[in-house]
């Protein structure tokens, strides 16, 4: 896994670093879905390669894929497009940054109106969603996991009790802003955890193992 910068650790930029973020950005500014050889023609890649990155963010949420009609046999290209309640991958990240500025700008104590934000964030993300009828720990580590691996944060379950998140999709605004982007970010799991039934506080430990984010799930 490549870090950020040579010699650096924690989470890689949500895309999966520069050529995937041009892929993301290339197919969210199109006017039409592109397929996999219109891609490696404007950016003038390898298909194999351009291949890979699109299937990684339409696994990761960001792309919906769909064949394309053609007549005659044969197999239908795929063409690729924005998923529809993705914004722009770039607007995004710039707001993010002005957002986690105006905080640390603005609030008293940063840290803790970040985690506020943050338990408002997962409250409205969970408003529809039922309390389970046997709550536990798998349960509500399952849906945490679900909800990062939507979001752009490539988790990983790395043993019973942490998870590990190998991507950011607000690493721009972490960098300079780290308690006030993982306080959010802390806030909202735990309020996701706490719907889906968890006990215990959900700890985030930003860039806690190399190339990674670390979600203590509480026994």
């Amino acid at each position: 896994m490549n870090n950020l910068e040579s010699g650096t650790t924690g989470p890689r930029v949500a895309d999966g670093g520069s050529t995937r973020e041009v892929v993301l950005d290339l197919v969210a500014q199109a006017d039409t879905p592109l397929t996999i050889e219109q891609v490696a023609t404007r950016l003038g890649r390898h298909a194999n390669t351009v291949r890979v990155h699109l299937e990684a963010l339409v696994a990761s949420g960001q792309l919906t894929r769909q064949p394309l009609e053609k007549a005659g046999r044969g197999r239908p290209a795929w063409t690729y497009a924005p998923a529809p309640d993705a914004l722009p991958p770039a607007d995004y990240r710039h707001l993010a940054v002005v957002l986690a500025d105006a905080v640390r700008a603005t609030a008293g104590d940063p840290a803790e109106a970040a985690q506020r934000i943050g338990r408002q964030w997962g409250a409205r993300m969970c408003a529809h969603r039922e309390s389970p009828a046997q709550p536990s720990r798998d349960a509500a580590t399952g849906q945490v996991i679900a909800d990062l691996e939507r979001m752009g944060f490539d988790p990983e379950r790395y043993s019973h009790s942490e998870i590990r998140l190998r991507a950011c999709p607000l690493i721009d605004a972490a960098r300079d802003n780290r308690d006030v982007v993982c306080g959010i970010h802390q806030g909202m799991l735990q309020t996701i955890a706490e719907t889906a039934g968890a006990s215990g506080r959900l700890t985030l430990e930003p860039f806690g193992a190399p190339s990674a984010c670390v979600v203590h799930v509480p026994a």
